[in-house]
């Protein structure tokens, strides 16, 4: 079963009609792009950043409930 971003530490800190941002406590934001309907991963100094397979699961999961797949 796969894992939600809160379960993996993130909170919902922006949920608007135009993107909804997670955030952890080291600071890296996930960003969903609701007219666009795209993923951005940023770390809190916009470098590269790897996420874990947990988070791209999680993602996924956060795609297919807002069917955006």
């Amino acid at each position: 079963m796969s894992k939600t971003l809160e379960k993996l530490g993130y909170k919902k800190i922006v949920d608007d009609e135009y993107q909804t941002v997670y955030k952890n406590s080291y600071g890296d934001e996930i960003v969903f792009g609701k007219l666009t309907k795209s993923v951005s991963v940023d770390d809190r100094l916009h470098w590269f950043r790897v996420i874990t397979m947990e988070e791209l699961k999680a993602i996924y999961k956060y795609c297919e409930d807002n069917k955006w797949i």
